[in-house]
């Protein structure tokens, strides 16, 4: 039985910045074919790395290595993996995270480790990886999601994890939401989405695939965030050119930038 109890999360509360894009305010109006009934981008990755995670609170930092992992597995000869001190370097830059001190060992804000990948980037190899921008989910629509997967290579969402699932790779809708069973009763948790069907999520936590119920999905994530990375975007046929709009959202992303360092 897999057991997660001793595993760390470390997702702060959820910030949007007032100029954040939203995914549906991106997606040009006219006929769309629907997305994908399911989409898999796991069958790449033989492995997912831990990241330190089972001993620092860094979710935040270790779901954007895993999705670095993912879309360069599809573009690259060889997959770009973040080592262990890539990660933790990231994670300082951030969450003020002090090596050795447990007490600066305190997460980190989903949109903070965007805006850094973004304005920074992370080193990963001999580059620096820098994302075009990303845009806000609403959860509540499961288009919106499985768009943002099927275009984009993956998703970047936050979970307010109840104790109920530590001790399984099974997230699903629980009878009540009390005791357990309640939302953040164990905490927040970043991670990226890889894979989707009519049933379930694949999420990657700890070195792991974690199949993540819709529902569960609906009432648990607090914050999900579409990444736009040149990784990804050369690949034919996952470039949504002709139905997002890249001018607004470089705009929207100018805005953001003005105001962070």
């Amino acid at each position: 039985m897999t057991d997660f109890s001793q595993m760390k999360v470390g997702k702060k509360k959820a910030f949007f910045h007032p100029n954040s894009p939203k995914m549906a305010s991106l997606m040009l109006p006219g006929v769309m074919p629907p997305p994908p009934q399911s989409v898999d981008y796991t069958t790449r990755v033989t492995s997912w790395p831990m990241f330190d995670n089972d001993t620092l609170g860094n979710c935040t930092v270790a779901a954007i290595g895993h999705l670095i992992q993912l879309y360069s597995s599809y573009t690259k000869p060889a997959p770009l993996v973040m080592s262990n001190a890539n990660i933790i370097n990231t994670y300082s830059d951030v969450g003020g995270y002090v090596s050795g001190d447990s007490s600066t060992d305190n997460g980190a804000v989903e949109q903070d480790v965007l805006n850094y990948w973004m304005n920074h980037g992370v080193p990963v190899n001999d580059i620096v990886n820098k994302i075009t921008g990303f845009a806000k989910i609403n959860v509540a629509k499961k288009t919106e999601l499985q768009y943002a997967l099927y275009w984009f290579g993956g998703a970047y969402i936050g979970i307010d994890l109840p104790l109920a699932w530590q001790s399984t790779s099974n997230w699903e809708m629980p009878s009540n939401l009390m005791g357990a069973n309640a939302p953040g009763s164990w905490g927040g948790h970043a991670i990226p989405v890889v894979a989707y069907d009519q049933d379930y999520l694949t999420v990657i936590t700890w070195g792991e695939k974690v199949q993540l119920s819709w529902a569960a999905y609906e009432s648990f994530v607090d914050e999900s965030w579409a990444v736009v990375d040149a990784l990804w975007a050369n690949q034919q046929g996952k470039c949504p050119a002709n139905n997002f709009d890249w001018s607004q959202l470089l705009a929207d992303m100018s805005l953001i930038q003005q105001g962070v360092v």
